[in-house]
């Protein structure tokens, strides 16, 4: 009843997209499928409808509704304030130390700002990412080859920081759920089966290989992501 939704979070989300992918594997992590509702942004008109603007003025997903009508929005944002909320259920993905937090959150934002964000609300502006699944009407060929070229080289920098067996060290974190639909899904996804490249998480990223679940540790939930566009 309505009573009881409005007090529940909601996560606005679509199905396929490692940034809301992050969102749903930390919720899985800690168990909150209960606490937590899910919508997508055609419960509320689409996103680029007025009321979806004004709960997400970037009309972009995941974003997340509070039971007062506020919303909070960014993949980051609502990682912190999930895992800050709910710190006592399941692993509290933060870290022991300010040296592991401080490392954690060098990740996600290398992450975020590099590979996952076009730093635009514009839907012409692209993030580096999108050379794996944006179509030749937005990345010509130029584009597309120098896109390629900084995820290569940021997976790179992912694999110098990255400490092992996790993100940050010997705990699962909230760098662990941003990198791990991008490493495991994503890439291989978008780059590997798409377009037949070479894998950019390969032998010689042996730390971002971990992160990617290649030697057993995927976080749990992982396996319901069913795929990696954006």
């Amino acid at each position: 009843d309505d009573s009881n939704m409005s007090s529940k979070l909601t996560l606005i989300h679509v199905p396929v997209g490692n940034n809301p992918a992050r969102i749903r594997l930390l919720i899985y992590l800690k168990g909150l499928e209960d606490q937590i509702d899910i919508s997508t942004p055609a419960d509320y008109g689409g996103m680029s409808s007025d009321a979806y603007r004004a709960l997400n003025p970037q009309c972009k997903i995941p974003t997340l509704l509070l039971p007062d009508g506020s919303a909070l929005y960014e993949s980051r944002v609502i990682s912190a304030f999930l895992a800050d909320k709910y710190r006592d259920s399941g692993p509290s993905l933060l870290a022991e130390t300010p040296e592991a937090r401080a490392r954690a959150l060098l990740l996600n934002s290398i992450h975020d700002l590099y590979i996952a964000s076009p730093n635009s609300s514009d839907p012409a502006v692209t993030a580096n990412q999108g050379c794996g699944y944006k179509g030749v009407e937005l990345i010509d060929a130029p584009a597309r080859a120098a896109k390629l070229r900084e995820v290569a080289k940021q997976v790179g920098v992912l694999e110098g920081l990255v400490v092992g067996p996790y993100a940050a060290g010997a705990a699962l974190t909230e760098a662990d759920c941003a990198l791990y639909p991008t490493l495991a899904l994503l890439l291989p996804f978008c780059l590997e089966h798409a377009f037949g490249w070479p894998t950019l998480v390969g032998a010689e990223h042996p730390r971002a290989g971990q992160v990617a679940g290649r030697d057993g540790k995927a976080a749990r939930g992982a396996a319901r992501e069913g795929g990696g566009g954006a």
